[in-house]
């Protein structure tokens, strides 16, 4: 018999309506593995007369599963494409995913059969036929009973109750969405008064309506029981809040001591490291000094000379005045005319204008010598400051080198020929005594490595500067012994170094590498083999 489009539509409606009751109803129990709750759920549906098959599976296994014709259970964990349905028994298949703390847990399957449907919608018709050949009227008023007592008014009712469900539930949800955790309340399964006879009636039934109502019973308490874990999860989760918020208000001011110590701890590192820098500025002094030494006692020596000299031609010229100071005195013109040619005669004796000149030249010779030993006292100074200005000033690097290089000429000269290529160069931005320390390291460790190979002839170091891609360039090589390829990435690691113990910190290269990369924005690196090495130092003409 065929069925018309509203009568399909019904019936499809009650299968999705009931496929949605079963698969909340069965979320908990296929979570917790609850077997024996989801068997006396099966055999509550089994009671639906278009209910064919109800299955329970996880992926493509079966975990439960039941049907009907004959009543018979399907064995758990077998694939869903071995279980033995006979597809001439039902008619619709639906299918609900089930999820659980936003888990995928498995779907629910319900085979839905309209043979029931076939044989009532027979009888009624029968019964129709039957009842209009007795009496049309009696058949009219039986068919209007039937349709509005016994089925609408009962679906009439269980739509009440699943709109006054769906409210709550939907305020509860709603309270979810926005997170007002405090005004979760439990739905309960209470009846409206108005309703309790009624549905007490339609749940006794063992027709379809019966076993309507028993399945909205399943579904209702299933949410009732969600909703009690809800709330109660709710008012624990307050309580959580209430701890956490207590806990996050102590680790921030934890992590605020903790921000204090730390600066405090950077601070002291900042100091240190200052420290550190000075220090090996210090060491590098200290190799120096003996040249130093040499190149001032040079200009200091011949200034003594001078002075000694200069001291005699003052008491020659002294004799000479006297001399002409006792004639001025007499008075008697032939006593000052003898008086005249005995300090002419002294004068030429002693040869004054030799003693004159000789004078002029040692006071400029004596005043030269001032002047270097002043270069390089004020070389040394400058090299040995800190710099504490954290501003950069224009810097010539070639200036820089030849400073460097004045003062380490006595520790140079005897072992090694240093050559200058140094091309008129753009201005960088920088500490030229950070520089200047950073070429120091450089050139000395150079002079040690050469010196150390005892070699009988002198060894060689070069300086070049250039202007190259608005960078300015500098490029250290000597004929050492090189770098072994080992070591060459430890260069300029801290205190890593290759000399004896108490003849290196290690730090020299370390910190040239911090003042090139840190505080100049450069680069530097190295390249050696074993016919010596180069250093090559890259610095910004102008800092962004």
């Amino acid at each position: 018999m065929a069925y018309d489009k509203r009568e399909m539509n019904e019936f499809e409606i009650k299968c999705e309506y009931l496929t949605e009751i079963t698969s909340l109803s069965c979320k908990r129990r296929v979570w917790d593995l609850d077997l024996a709750s989801i068997g006396d759920l099966a055999q509550a549906l089994m009671h639906e007369s278009t209910l064919y098959a109800f299955i329970v599976s996880n992926g493509d296994k079966v975990v439960f599963g039941i049907m009907k014709e004959p009543l018979t259970g399907i064995s758990p964990n077998i694939p869903l494409s071995m279980i033995p349905l006979n597809s001439e028994n039902y008619d619709s298949v639906k299918i609900k995913k089930m999820e659980f703390n936003g888990r995928d847990i498995g779907e629910v399957r319900l085979y839905f059969s309209t043979k029931e449907i076939k044989k009532r919608e027979i009888a009624v018709i029968w019964f129709i036929l039957l009842m209009f050949a007795f009496s049309g009227g009696i058949l009219l008023v039986l068919v209007y009973y039937l349709i509005n007592i016994q089925i609408m008014r009962p679906i009439n009712v269980l739509g009440l109750l699943n709109e006054n469900l769906s409210s709550k539930f939907i305020e509860l949800k709603s309270n979810l969405d926005e997170g007002s955790y405090e005004k979760i309340i439990s739905i309960n399964d209470s009846v409206p008064e108005m309703f309790i006879d009624e549905v007490e009636k339609y749940r006794a039934k063992k027709d379809e309506i019966g076993s309507l109502f028993r399945a909205f019973d399943i579904m209702k308490n299933s949410i009732c029981t969600a909703t009690n874990v809800v709330a109660n999860i709710s008012s624990k989760l307050m309580e959580v809040n209430e701890k956490l918020e207590k806990i996050v208000d102590m680790r921030t001011k934890l992590l605020k001591k903790s921000n204090y110590n730390l600066k405090m701890v950077v601070a002291r590192l900042k100091q240190t490291q200052t420290t550190m820098v000075q220090q090996e500025k210090l060491a590098s002094i200290g190799q120096i000094a003996a040249g130093v030494a040499h190149e001032i006692n040079n200009p200091t020596g011949f200034i003594m000379s001078n002075m000694g000299s200069l001291s005699g031609y003052v008491n020659d010229i002294v004799s000479i005045v006297n001399a002409y100071r006792k004639a001025s005195d007499l008075d008697n013109p032939d006593e000052v005319k003898a008086a005249l040619e005995e300090a002419g005669k002294l004068s030429k004796k002693l040869d004054l204008d030799f003693l004159i000149s000789d004078i002029k030249d040692i006071i400029k010779d004596s005043s030269e010598g001032s002047v270097r030993i002043k270069d390089i006292v004020d070389n040394l100074k400058n090299y040995a400051r800190i710099d504490n200005n954290q501003s950069l000033s224009s810097i010539n690097i070639n200036e820089c080198l030849e400073v460097t290089l004045k003062l380490l000429g006595n520790e140079l000269k005897y072992d090694l020929i240093v050559s200058k290529n140094l091309e008129d160069i753009s201005f960088v931005q920088g500490h030229s005594g950070q520089l200047a320390q950073v070429f120091t390291n450089i050139i000395v460790n150079a002079s040690h490595a050469i010196k150390d190979q005892k070699r009988d002839q002198p060894g060689h170091i070069s300086v070049k500067t250039y202007d190259k891609d608005d960078f300015v360039w500098c490029e250290i090589e000597d004929d050492g012994p090189g770098i072994p390829a080992d070591i060459m990435q430890k260069i300029f690691e801290p205190f890593f170094t290759t000399k004896e113990a108490g003849k290196g910190t290690g730090l020299g290269l370390s910190i040239s590498f911090d003042i090139i990369k840190a505080k100049h924005n450069g680069d530097i690196w190295c390249e050696s083999t074993d016919q010596g090495t180069k250093f090559i130092i890259k610095l910004p003409v102008h800092h962004e």
